[in-house]
């Protein structure tokens, strides 16, 4: 037997370089860096890459087209000196001479060709077993036939293990791909799709499952995956699932990316009012909502509600999520009065069908306490926001950004009560539990600063623990999400509010003009929301 050596790809910086001396004239640093990135860092491919553009001129944009549409015959051109092979031949020798000693294996390996070429968690090979009456199935389901197989893989240099995960390069991937039929192709992704589905966990509102969801986000979401054409109902409730985890993790971006392909692949084949493409197309308002592209939003939600009762009945718990995302477009929108009718109706038929502990009972009761703040029942909200708090807090079904928001909730309605000193005490467990279990750059902890730096500002001789606290809390928003986020605009506010009694008062009204734009783009210019900022700026005109 012979010895093989591990041999890792290059650092991106190694591999510009060596494209830009292979390749003297002709390639900018930008084409370097694409080249690389396609190319996955892998030094021979690099070379063939960097010898055929040396010898042929071809651009940097046809080689990369080449490259998507027809891999094997590209990578087959511009062998390298220093290698007896190019690497398709060498990668066909591999993969011919495996399967010969362990054809098990090179099942394994083209399963995993259409998986995303990050690293693939080893433990979901076996869980996902369970989903497919298949040979692959069996391998996956016997410990010591997969165990066999991956040592192979590695031993050919085909896969590489790191951290208990399964690292395949993408040229690699790629090249398998290629080789098979049509028919093979077919077989070999959906059963990846259902490894997917079935490995994956099953319930995105739990945090102690994200770091498992975060391993298969890329997977998912991989042009190569092609998740979106499935139709099996697993697949699907997986794909949904992903989607629920950028939402609850404060990814909307990525969220929004993945859930549009979704729906647009989905809607080709499915019946408008089938309840999973209605749950992606709720998945989507809740995005666009938390992404302040409220007109969208509202479009899309008031759809789904009319479709969900047409389809679904009032009584389904779609329909009874989606009339509690509606009581949210109505806020957004500045329509206080009609999301507190709305949400007190929605409550009372919770209650109804679900109970009065149900997670999604105590949602939209967190949500009515909202609208009683928004329409000044400032006992009211508080009331009803401890209330809510108490039965989250003894519960064991409830999502930590869920006790989060009625515990900040509770906070921000003793403060407007005048309770300063325990809104600052309560205000300050919240966000330092939010800090703990979700991060202090998660959406929900960034709103708990927000309002316990309100507090400390209005509570007598805090105002310099106030502006600290909210001078964090702005880098944290603006860097994560922009200066136009909606949070980034309520943090601005609070600081500029906060600097009014300092120094830099005027600094903070350049700061809160710029804000107003802000604010009248993404709310209107007839909004509470804007109007309310636009008072701050009379009042530091005020005062400078």
């Amino acid at each position: 037997m012979v010895e093989t050596v591990s041999v890792d790809v290059f650092k991106r910086a190694e591999s510009v370089e060596f494209l830009s001396k292979r390749v003297p004239s002709g390639l900018t640093e930008a084409d370097a860096d694409a080249l690389a990135e396609e190319l996955g860092d892998l030094p021979l491919a690099l070379e063939q890459a960097g010898a055929l553009l040396a010898e042929t001129g071809m651009p940097v944009a046809e080689y990369l087209r080449l490259l998507g549409d027809e891999v094997a015959a590209i990578m087959s051109e511009g062998k390298a000196p220093d290698y007896p092979l190019p690497m398709t031949a060498s990668w066909k020798l591999s993969v011919s001479t495996l399967a010969k000693q362990q054809p098990e294996a090179v099942m394994l390996l083209r399963c995993c060709a259409f998986f995303g070429p990050e690293p693939i968690p080893r433990d979901l090979l076996p869980r996902g077993a369970q989903a497919l009456d298949s040979p692959l199935g069996k391998l996956l389901a016997n410990p010591i036939s997969l165990a066999r197989a991956i040592r192979e893989l590695g031993r050919f240099a085909l896969i590489k293990i790191d951290n208990r995960a399964i690292v395949i390069h993408r040229l690699i991937q790629a090249l398998l791909r290629e080789d098979l039929s049509a028919e093979e192709q077919t077989s070999y992704r959906q059963q990846a799709h259902l490894v997917l589905a079935m490995g994956a966990p099953k319930d995105p509102d739990d945090i102690q499952m994200w770091p498992r969801y975060a391993e298969l986000v890329a997977h998912a979401s991989g042009p190569s995956t092609r998740l979106e054409e499935s139709e099996d109902r697993d697949v699907r409730q997986f794909a949904l699932d992903i989607v629920r985890y950028l939402y609850n993790s404060g990814d909307q971006d990525s969220a929004r990316g993945i859930v549009e392909r979704f729906i647009k692949q989905w809607s080709s084949n499915t019946d408008p009012r089938d309840g999973q493409l209605l749950l992606a197309r709720q998945h989507l308002g809740n995005v666009l909502r938390s992404l302040g592209q409220y007109p969208a939003a509202f479009a899309v939600d008031e759809e789904i509600l009319d479709l969900a009762r047409e389809a679904l009945g009032s009584q389904d718990e779609l329909t009874l999520v989606q009339t509690n995302s509606f009581g949210a477009d109505l806020r957004a929108k500045g329509d206080f009065a009609q999301a507190l009718r709305v949400d007190t109706e929605s409550l009372e038929l919770h209650k109804e069908v679900l109970g009065d502990a149900h997670p999604q009972t105590l949602r939209v009761s967190n949500n009515l306490a909202v609208d009683y703040a928004l329409n000044s029942r400032y006992p009211d909200s508080r009331d009803l926001h401890q209330q809510t708090y108490q039965l989250r807090q003894v519960s064991e079904d409830i999502p930590a950004p869920d006790l989060l928001s009625s515990w900040n909730g509770l906070a921000r309605a003793l403060r407007l009560c005048g309770n300063y000193a325990e809104a600052c005490d309560v205000g300050q467990e919240a966000y330092e539990f939010g800090v703990a279990q979700l991060g202090a750059d998660h959406p929900r902890t960034l709103e708990a600063g927000i309002d316990l730096a309100i507090a400390l500002r209005r509570l007598t001789g805090a105002t310099g623990e106030g502006l600290e606290q909210i001078d964090t809390i702005y880098e944290q928003s603006r860097a994560r999400f922009g200066v136009s986020a909606p949070l980034t605009l309520a943090a601005t506010v609070s600081l500029t509010n906060m600097r009014r009694t300092s120094a830099e008062s005027g600094e903070a009204l350049t700061l809160l003009q710029e804000t107003a734009g802000y604010y009248r783009d993404i709310y209107g210019p007839d909004h509470p929301y804007y109007h309310g900022c636009r008072g701050n700026i009379a009042l530091l005109h005020r005062v400078n």
